[in-house]
Parts: structure tokens; C-alpha cells; sequence
């Protein structure tokens, strides 16, 4: 199980570094349509909303099988946006 919310995890990542590097790029946004946009908005925040379920049962599990919970990886505190945007994350990608 461990395995595969890591893989799960890895995923939605990688989906959201993508995301925030074309939503990062003033030149993609001066060129791309608004739907555009809004799609890779979506996908950035779908891939945030992944990373907490997956985070989420990573701290269950270690809960579970007695492991602490920094095997998980994650103190449960929100993530730094790597972007540099202000808002960073759901809140700060709407408009």
C-alpha cells in the first residue's frame, strides 16, 4: 500500500511542478487562450487535492503499522508554492 501512494504521490508532483511552470511563465500566459489557462489551473489544482489524499493516507498508514509519521515524508504542513507566486496554491490560482 506504502508503494503505491508513493507512486501516487510522485504522480501528482510531477502534475503539479508542470502546472505551476506554465502558470509561472508570463510568456505562456500572454500567449496561451484563457481556456488553456483555466485547464492547467485545474490540473494544478487537482493535483494538490491528490497530494493531501495521498498524504493524508500516508500519515494514516504510519499511524497503523506503528511507523512515525515522518516516514510519510510530510510534517502536514501546507507546501511551500516553488513558484513564487503569492497565494501559491488553490486560493492564488483562481481569478
Amino acid at each position: 500500500e506504502r508503494a503505491r501512494l508513493d507512486k501516487d504521490r510522485a504522480a501528482a508532483l510531477k502534475e503539479q511542478a508542470g502546472a505551476q511552470a506554465k502558470l509561472g511563465n508570463a510568456e505562456f500566459l500572454a500567449k496561451a487562450p484563457e481556456t488553456v489557462v483555466a485547464r492547467i489551473r485545474e490540473r494544478l489544482t487537482a493535483a494538490e487535492v491528490e497530494l493531501a489524499r495521498v498524504d493524508a493516507a500516508l500519515r494514516a498508514l504510519s499511524g497503523i503499522d506503528g511507523g512515525d509519521a515522518s516516514s510519510a515524508g510530510d510534517s502536514g504542513a501546507p507546501q511551500a508554492d516553488p513558484s513564487g507566486e503569492p497565494g501559491g496554491t488553490v486560493g492564488g490560482t483562481a481569478r
